[in-house]
């Protein structure tokens, strides 16, 4: 008889193993894949059944299998596992409910959250955008259609023209970057119009301090070009405006070590244009446009050229003429970095 139950168990034990062998592969509780109940396995497998033999007669071969599959049995069996007969229906349902889903992931796979996207860099941010040089920048990247923020102390110019609501403008100051960092995020290029005439002390820490915070912080954020507004020297002696100069070369070199890929230096002579003054407007043209026009003739140029008085005559520049071409400057990435005389100013603001 126990040789007889031992034969049976045989016939059972391949779907029993292929059930309960894939569900433990794939980390899942495999009691709902029991077919047979304690039942059914005790009546064949008597308790006398062992490895030990059966009245007095060796099992067969691989009879190590049998008992861990009779062990195997006994625990599916503690649990509510129902009885299905091998071979039937039922039993066919059982087992494939039991087998994962080839598009379900397996159960103990962890949720995978997707990561937050970067913000997209549109926007530029105009450091000084109520001056004169500044404002007219403001304007042009407007008339673009770019999206444009502008950082001053003051906030927004006293004039009503249209362009003006159309720029978010940030009351901050330079030197102080936790109050102004977080306007940084979704901007793709920063333009500096900082600057001042004063004493010494005055112009470095306005022309030089001021604006090598802003690249800083710039760089810091992430932003990857920055146009600044400098001032091209002209050749004079260095005891003039020595505050001025240092400083703007100051920034300068700031620019070179923080954003050697995009920084751009703008080194005009004068900008001329309409200036506000409080409720007065100063038509800087007349004197600047003429100078303009002789300095960039044939005649200008030859001069330009000559040794000494050569670097004397640098042609003045439009206002708007250089907010068109910071403007390109700052969202390009096609415009190199580097230095810019007011020759290669006027041709970017050509393209």
């Amino acid at each position: 008889m126990a040789l007889l139950a031992v034969r049976k168990a045989r016939l059972l034990l391949p779907s029993f193993l292929e059930v309960s062998g894939v569900a433990r592969s794939f980390g899942i509780d495999s009691s709902p894949t029991r077919l047979i109940s304690s039942s059914l396995i005790s009546r064949m497998l008597p308790s006398h059944a062992e490895p030990s033999g059966t009245a007095g007669m060796p099992l067969a071969a691989g009879s190590e299998g049998f008992s861990f599959a009779r062990r195997e049995f006994a625990a599916a069996a503690s649990g509510q596992a129902q009885v299905f007969a091998p071979g039937t229906e039922a039993a066919d349902k059982a087992r494939s409910a039991s087998l994962p889903s080839s598009s379900s992931p397996p159960q103990s796979a962890a949720k995978t959250v997707p990561a937050s996207a970067p913000p997209v860099r549109d926007r530029l941010l105009v450091i000084g955008g109520n001056g004169f040089v500044g404002g007219h920048i403001c304007k042009a990247a407007v008339e673009k259609g770019y999206k444009v923020s502008s950082l001053n102390r003051s906030g927004p110019p006293q004039h009503s023209e249209s362009w003006v609501k159309h720029v978010d403008w940030i009351r901050g100051n330079v030197f102080e970057p936790p109050s102004w960092r977080h306007s940084l995020k979704d901007v793709q290029g920063v333009i500096s119009c900082v600057g001042a005439f004063g004493s010494y002390e005055t112009m470095k820490r306005v022309c030089g301090d001021a604006n090598v915070t802003a690249v800083n912080t710039a760089a810091e954020e992430g932003v990857k070009r920055f146009v600044f507004i400098s001032a091209a020297d002209m050749g004079l002696p260095t005891f003039v405006l020595r505050g001025y100069f240092e400083g703007k070369r100051e920034a300068e070199r700031a620019i070179r070590e923080k954003l050697p890929y995009g920084g751009i230096i703008f080194r005009p002579s004068f900008i001329h244009g309409n200036r506000r003054v409080g409720s007065l407007t100063l038509p800087l043209g007349l004197v600047g446009s003429p100078l303009e026009a002789i300095f960039k003739s044939s005649a200008g140029k030859w001069v330009h050229g000559l040794p000494l008085v050569g670097p004397l005559i640098v042609p003045p520049i439009n206002v708007e003429t250089l907010a068109k071409a910071a403007v390109l400057a700052a969202k390009n990435n096609v415009v190199p970095p580097g230095i810019m005389d007011v020759w290669q100013i006027s041709r970017l603001a050509e393209r």
